[in-house]
């Protein structure tokens, strides 16, 4: 019904509800199927083989049949050859990164590329290597091999002794006098730890775990971005002043190497700290003042990074930097695919769980740029199909000498705004590369590791930018703020790995402060309404003495019973002085003419309560017994469905079921009225 301005009221005329009641009137009567029963239904669906299953598996079918040839193909043409010269450099620097060959860096841009473009359900994500996940792997290279003279396998002529016919085809001229057997231990280690990390993927998309990126906050995700950061710069430096730094692993390592390079600041190498300055402010210049103002105008991004590459290459080439000054130059890079190799998983058989923390944060940085790429183009990402996805790729890429692959923000927005339509982007892309690892190698022997070393500190201005989030996070949640700079600090001052166990502990710690925290909030009802909102907050009726609303805005499970308990039993006390004194302002009711009550009320509203456990289930039972001591009638309401089963499995609802009711209204109706079952 409405009034003459047009305001609509609500007037329903009903009974008042108890829950048992509610529940026999208007529940249907569902018989759940036996546990036996829904297993097997569960294992069929999981089993069964349509043809729509089939696409599901691999959705480049579907892109293929429904592909707009004229519409789509230079679009996509023009943005997978531009991601592909973006793969090169990059690939190549974070696969010094992960102390790894630069070549591995090469096949990167290939191998997992081309699988996902088959396997995958994003449009525009591109995989390969990135820079958090190239730290894990060299960090857990530096672990395993830290008793080794300390030689990274990718640092030049004089470091780089990579390749095997074991690893390698025979058609590669490289010799075996090059190789050292700790190169190759190192490849076959990060093999076997993609492999697990792979299958840890796999096996999460196949039980439906994809909600386990959950646990990563966005704060948490933010902090450990920029510690990472910080971390990745910690193990650059030394690259960039052509130093020889000691290698610290574990513990405190950051903070040591910094220490050691700034004891040899007076030692380092000049003419490589020149062009490092000169490669990042010219990337930096050209990212910041050229790709970002004027990407509406430009066709495709300005590749600046192979464009360095090549530059430098080419100087280094003519000018012998490598002789004259000193540079460490990246050395042979082999031409060819690498022949296929199983990976060997008992070579991280002690680095289990820290491949499975790789694998973890792989799939959270690729479903997160996927899907803020999906959102942007208006379609869906499905968690778990994506999660088999990227294990697919990273149980069979090792084969082919790939470390763990995983999708980058860059690569991908770069793909998506040059105008890629569909996963044949990334096919185009990958050809490309192809093309560069069977042609392009040797002509990269004097490129200087310094430059492969800016190129990184230049990519990593984005997750630094991470902690002008402080600010917005202690202003909107100072509980997300400690989560931030915990994360933050556990990374620079521990190991990458411990780092982010330690920020989500962090999280999960504030989640149990938080409801530990929580205290009842008294209601009130807005005059002539049924609305009930905080007494301190909102302008409401002024009760009758007899009766207490109290809210509990939080879950209640052994955690917080305890507070639950006695916050609530504080209220208890409140009726003590009431019946000394009838005059206290404690009062209840919409109703100004109902007569005076004998009795004392505690409504619990468990609107708010989302679920219980035993304990929570236990800690209602108490508290209604406890109450009926202190002669206090304890009454509930707005109970869901969720906490009602448990308290019917607990036996608890015997006890209670005459004190639930549908609505805290129809419980305070009940009071009013003079329930008899009250």
């Amino acid at each position: 019904m409405t009034d003459s301005s047009d305001r609509c009221f609500i007037n329903i005329k009903r009974p008042v509800y108890k829950t048992d009641e509610f529940i026999k009137t208007f529940q249907k009567e569902i018989t759940p199927p036996r546990w036996h029963a829904r297993l097997g239904l569960y294992l069929r669906n999981k089993m069964k083989c349509s043809k729509r299953d089939l696409l599901g598996m691999f959705p480049i079918i579907n892109v293929i049949q429904t592909y707009q040839l004229k519409a789509f193909i230079l679009g996509d043409f023009i943005s997978g050859i531009t991601v592909g010269f973006m793969q090169l450099p990059q690939g190549m620097a974070y696969a010094m990164l992960s102390n790894l060959p630069p070549v591995i860096g090469l096949y990167m841009g290939f191998f997992p590329v081309i699988l996902y473009a088959i396997l995958g359900t994003s449009k525009h994500l591109s995989m390969g290597t990135i820079v958090v996940v190239s730290l894990l792997i060299g960090s857990l290279i530096n672990d395993r091999f830290s008793l080794h003279e300390d030689s990274v396998i990718s640092m030049g002529p004089r470091l780089f002794n990579v390749s095997t016919s074991e690893i390698f085809p025979e058609n590669i001229t490289i010799s075996p006098e090059k190789i050292s057997q700790v190169g190759i231990e190192k490849i076959k280690f990060a093999m076997a730890v993609t492999l697990i990390s792979g299958i840890t993927q796999l096996l999460m998309g196949i039980l439906n775990m994809g909600i386990i990126v959950r646990l990563m906050s966005d704060s948490l995700v933010s902090g450990f971005s920029c510690g990472v950061a910080i971390y990745i710069i910690s193990s650059q430096l030394k690259y960039i002043l052509g130093l020889t730094v000691q290698r610290y692993t574990g513990v405190l390592s950051v903070p040591m190497t910094i220490v050691a390079v700034a004891k040899l600041l007076p030692k380092c190498n000049y003419p490589e700290l020149l062009l490092s300055i000169v490669v990042m402010v010219i990337i930096y210049l050209v990212k910041v003042y050229i790709n970002e103002k004027f990407k509406t105008r430009l066709l495709i991004p300005v590749p600046i990074d192979l464009i360095m590459v090549i530059f430098s290459t080419v100087v280094s080439y003519y000018l012998k930097l490598h002789e004259k000054n000193n540079f460490v130059v990246i050395g042979d890079i082999p031409s060819g695919l690498p022949m296929p190799v199983l990976p060997d998983i008992s070579y991280a058989a002690d680095y289990i769980s820290q491949s499975i923390i790789i694998g973890l944060v792989a799939f959270a940085q690729s479903i997160s740029v996927a899907v803020i790429i999906a959102r942007k183009e208006g379609y869906d990402i499905n968690a778990n199909k994506e999660l088999i996805a990227y294990g697919a790729v990273n149980i069979i890429c090792p084969i082919f000498n790939c470390f763990t692959a995983a999708g980058a923000l860059s690569r991908t927005t770069v793909q998506f705004s040059s105008g890629g339509k569909s996963q044949i982007a990334s096919l185009f892309g990958s050809f490309f590369v192809l093309l560069m690892i069977l042609a392009a190698g040797p002509l990269l022997r004097p490129l200087p590791n310094c430059v492969l070393s800016a190129i990184i500190l230049v990519s990593l201005k984005s997750m630094l930018k991470e902690i002008c989030t402080l600010k917005r996070l202690w202003r909107v949640s100072p509980c997300d703020c400690f989560i931030w700079i915990g994360t933050f600090l556990a990374i620079i001052l521990t190991t990458i790995e411990l780092g982010l166990i330690i920020g989500i502990g962090i999280g999960a710690a504030t989640v149990l402060i938080r409801t530990q925290m929580v205290r009842p909030i008294k209601l009130g009802t807005i005059e002539r309404t049924e609305i009930f909102r905080d007494r301190t907050k909102y302008q409401v009726t002024t009760p009758q003495t007899p009766v207490i609303i109290l809210s509990y805005p939080s879950p209640l499970y052994y955690a917080n019973v305890e507070v639950f308990q006695t916050k609530v039993k504080e209220k208890f006390a409140e009726f003590n002085k009431l019946s000394k004194n009838k005059s206290a302002d404690n009062n209840i009711s919409t109703n100004s003419t109902c007569k005076e009550l004998e009795q004392y009320y505690v409504i619990i509203d468990c609107s708010a309560i989302s679920f219980i456990d035993a304990m929570g289930a236990k800690a209602f039972k108490q508290l209604f017994l406890d109450a009926k001591q202190e002669s206090v009638s304890c009454l509930f309401s707005c109970v869901n469905d969720s906490v009602l089963s448990v308290l019917k499995a607990s036996d608890v609802f015997e006890t209670l079921q005459n004190s639930l009711y549908v609505t805290t209204y129809d419980a305070l109706m009940a009071i009013e009225l003079q329930d008899e079952d009250v």
